[in-house]
């Protein structure tokens, strides 16, 4: 009996340890989800999304990420690889670039801290707007690196001189082109346009419901409205404008022109460049007359052309020809009165002259006549001729003026 009361509390303690134990468990160590998500830890590096040709800039489109754990780095990575995009964005590929290329200081020419940075020694940076009418400024064409011819064209049927064209600088690099636009602009300018174009779809709907039905023609004038509308729907940049690379002869010559003219360009491949060859003519001024023109003479400055060189007179406004041949013959017309006029005017003064000179020395505005020789036997040789004078216009000088005034007469 005492045995057993001596057991039961040994039993109690036995089974509190046991089960004190039980609820600790046996030590773990970490699962395997969690090994597996601390081997998926990975970094994003950056790497070329597509081929990037030597000397093309690396744009947001080129440039992609892959999720590479610290492993993958250090076996394929280069320990120099650049994976900043404010660093990437505007770099220039030095060498071709093939698709999934890590980007490092040996194939790519980080993009300088300063539009200054990209002027080459010798050159001069400067900015041209683009016209209200774009062409080429659509800005879709341009890139930065690209080659142009500039230029400049001045005068039109708005001002009095004629229709001027001018190359002012060929091969020249663009560094920068400027397509800032304002999005909330933009948002109401879009939604102006499709609430006209709803407008006049209506009002085409209407008229095709009407009695009579609209006619081919008014039905092909909604259309047009509707396509001169969706036209308008791409997207217009604020103040578009491209920044160029010149010399300091052409950035005056590009200067002025700049300030009264419309400034063009003209794209072409860069491998053309050398086989363009221009002459050195004159840069005009524009609004310069003839002989003020030629100010500026830069360097590849190309000669002068004018709309006539383009398409003649006769061919591109008929009726303006026409009115400039009628003044032209008009203006020949008088000049050929007024030479008549100041013909008459010579020959009537010699007449007074005459008959002023007839009072002083007979009395009378008409010579007397000449006395009758008397007959002779012997004829007396033959008299001098007499030649009236007219205030120094012999006869022969004036019925050759009275002649030329009858035949300008006829003439008229």
């Amino acid at each position: 009996m005492n045995v057993r009361r001596l057991l039961i509390p040994i039993i109690g303690v036995v089974m509190v340890v046991l089960l004190v134990l039980g609820l600790r468990g046996p030590k773990r160590g970490p699962s395997a989800a969690q090994k597996a998500q601390q081997q998926v830890v990975t970094k994003p590096i950056a790497r070329a999304a597509a081929v990037i040709a030597q000397g093309a800039e690396i744009g947001q489109g080129g440039i992609e990420t892959a999720n590479m754990t610290d492993e993958q780095i250090a076996k394929e990575v280069p320990s120099d690889a650049i994976n900043d995009p404010n660093l990437l964005i505007g770099a220039t590929a030095k060498v071709p670039i093939a698709p999934g290329d890590y980007f490092t200081p040996a194939n790519i020419e980080p993009a300088p801290a300063k539009l200054s940075q990209k002027v080459e020694p010798g050159f001069l940076g400067i900015t041209i707007p683009a016209p209200e009418v774009p062409s080429l400024y659509d800005l879709a064409f341009l890139k930065p690196g690209d080659r142009v011819d500039v230029f400049g064209v001045s005068g039109g049927p708005q001002s009095q001189e004629e229709t001027v064209s001018v190359r002012l600088a060929s091969n020249v690099r663009i560094l920068a082109v400027d397509t800032v636009m304002s999005e909330e602009k933009e948002k109401k300018r879009i939604a102006d346009i499709n609430a006209e174009i709803e407008k006049i779809k209506a009002d085409k709907q209407k008229a095709m419901s009407a009695t009579p039905p609209p006619t081919a023609e008014a039905l092909k004038g909604f259309d047009d409205q509707i396509a001169a509308l969706q036209e308008q729907l791409d997207v217009k940049p604020e103040n578009p404008s491209v920044t160029l690379e010149v010399t300091p002869a052409q950035s005056q010559s590009i200067a002025l022109w700049r300030k009264s003219a419309t400034i063009n360009l003209a794209l072409h491949r860069e491998e053309d460049a050398q086989q363009i060859i221009f002459d050195q003519s004159m840069a005009m001024v524009p609004g310069a007359s003839a002989g003020e023109r030629g100010v500026a003479n830069p360097a590849g400055a190309g000669r002068v052309l004018t709309l006539n060189d383009v398409v003649p007179l006769d061919q591109r406004d008929p009726a303006e020809f026409l009115e400039r041949q009628q003044a032209l013959e008009e203006a020949r017309q008088g000049q050929a009165e007024q030479q008549v006029e100041g013909l008459e005017r010579q020959v009537r003064m010699a007449e007074l002259r005459a008959e002023m000179r007839n009072v002083q020395r007979y009395g009378t505005r008409s010579a007397p006549p000449l006395p009758p020789v008397a007959a002779v036997v012997t004829p007396p040789p033959a008299p001098a001729p007499v030649v009236v004078q007219r205030s120094g216009v012999s006869d022969a000088q004036y019925n050759a003026l009275r002649s030329e005034v009858r035949n300008l007469r006829k003439a008229v």
